[in-house]
């Protein structure tokens, strides 16, 4: 038995057509055999899903939101999840940063009201001082918006208390107020000190940023100066108007720090942060839960109409909090791409599609008291390429809603985990499943060429018999 009979040479013979089609024939072999090494030398992504195996107790949370029209004042991140944890307006890993009325950013918060008074010695106002201004009360002097913009061009220095008459914080402060207006004017200080009434002027009230009672704003020369922020007595108050009368007038905190083509420019006597940026990680628990942003503060009350959660997500993402990477949002997963990240020195933490549907996105306020929630299921996929460790990631989808509520307006990032864990893993063909695909190209592609030989011989020998006769 002989499976491969040679042919004698004398009963051969070549041809141009037979030489042309071996050509062809060599050429279509060497692409598929490139083809074939290509495809197997790459392997090839295949994806399952199994019970989520994970047992780290925590979850890092890594996000970025605008909030153009509210101030960081008295922004407040939460955190909030099924285990009855609550931790409110925290600071750690969390940054504020200062938007204009275009949305650019124009600095950090904190560097932008920066005061140089500083913590008020004790005894700055003596207390016999104190007594004569509560016992002879100078009378409090009201501003409206008739004459708003007229008094501050009128006075070099001017020290505002934005209020209203159902606030009891602002009922608390009014005798406070009035005493250290008192003991500045006898000690014959340029500072003047009104009072403005919001019920009474609320477009000048929200024109000049007021979100909560009280508000105390210094203006110098008819131009916002800072916020107030310290200590509530006549002490604390006379000082910081005295300090800031020492100090003279601070940078404009504007628009220094980005192009001017970019930056808006605010009305001179409006502060020029319109918004704020929040930024920041969280180390949550890896159960059900909620990342808040709100307005808190144990000294204020808010006004609703002035409130507008309207906001964007710029950055979400998730990561194991044993293994925080430098994080790549790589799109689209596909072979090509991740391997090309991961052969440039990087680490993918997380991945999610460029189309995300809640990223860049402008989530709106139609109404006064609009609560917006995001929904957002959350998937553990664990990544593993030839040659290297897995790679622990998670991918989220979201479904967003708004809706009204009585409370004060908040944007909700609720989380909740899958069950279920992805694995994505690159895997090459069996060795000998490469060579038969090999010898089938081999095989095919000569014997293919063979019957399109004998078709075009057979039809020249046609040809020919057919002139002969």
């Amino acid at each position: 038995m002989d499976f491969y009979r040679r042919i004698p040479k004398d009963l051969t013979e070549s041809s141009v057509p037979g030489g042309t089609l071996s050509i062809v024939a060599a050429a279509f072999m060497i692409c598929l055999l490139f083809l074939e090494f290509f495809s197997f030398y790459s392997g090839s992504l295949m994806t399952t899903v199994t019970v989520d195996r994970n047992d780290s107790p925590w979850l890092r949370v890594d996000f970025d939101v605008s909030l153009p029209e509210v101030t960081c004042d008295h922004t407040s991140v939460d955190v909030m999840d099924s285990l009855g944890t609550r931790l409110m307006d925290l600071h750690k890993n969390v940054e504020k940063t200062g938007l204009d009325t275009n949305g650019v950013p124009i600095g950090k918060y904190d560097d932008l009201h920066k005061t140089p008074a500083g913590n008020a010695p004790r005894g700055h106002v003596a207390r016999h001082e104190e007594e004569r201004a509560k016992n002879q009360p100078i009378d409090r002097y009201e501003i409206g918006s008739d004459i708003f913009e007229k008094y501050l061009e009128e006075h070099e220095w001017v020290f505002v208390n934005f209020g209203a008459s159902w606030c009891s914080h602002c009922q608390n402060l009014a005798p406070i107020w009035q005493s250290a207006h008192t003991v500045m004017a006898q000690r014959g200080s340029i500072v003047k000190m009104p009072h403005v009434e919001c019920t009474q002027n609320m477009p000048l009230c929200v024109a000049q940023r007021v979100q909560a009672f009280p508000t105390m704003i210094m203006y110098h020369k008819g131009k916002f100066h800072s916020v107030y922020r310290g200590k509530r007595d006549v002490n604390a108050l006379v000082h910081h108007a005295e300090s800031v009368i020492d100090a003279g007038a601070l940078p404009s905190p504007s628009t220094a720090a980005v192009p001017h083509n970019k930056a808006a420019k605010p009305a001179k006597n409006v502060r020029a942060d319109h918004g704020c940026k929040i930024v920041g990680h969280l180390l949550v628990r890896r159960v059900p839960g909620t990342i808040q942003f709100s307005v808190k503060s144990p000294e204020h009350n808010f006004s609703v109409r002035n409130l507008n959660f309207s906001h964007q997500v710029n950055h979400l993402s998730f990561h194991s909090s044993d293994n925080i990477p430098e994080s790549v949002e790589v799109g689209a997963l596909t072979n090509r791409k991740v391997r090309k990240l991961l052969e440039s020195g990087h680490d993918v933490g997380y991945y999610n599609p460029a189309d995300n549907p809640i990223y860049k996105k402008k989530f709106i306020s139609e109404d006064v008291h609009a609560v917006h929630e995001h929904y957002i299921k959350v998937v553990f996929t664990s990544i593993k390429f030839l040659g290297r460790d897995s790679i622990p990631t998670y991918q989220h989808s979201v479904s967003s809603h708004s809706y009204v509520s009585d409370a004060l307006p908040v944007v909700k990032l609720g989380y909740d985990l899958s069950p279920m864990q992805v694995i994505v893993s690159e895997e090459r063909r069996p060795w000998y499943n490469f060579v038969t695909s090999l010898c089938a190209i081999i095989g095919g592609t000569f014997t293919v060429m063979g019957i399109l030989t004998s078709v075009v011989h057979g039809s020249i020998a046609k040809r020919v018999l057919g002139k002969d006769t």
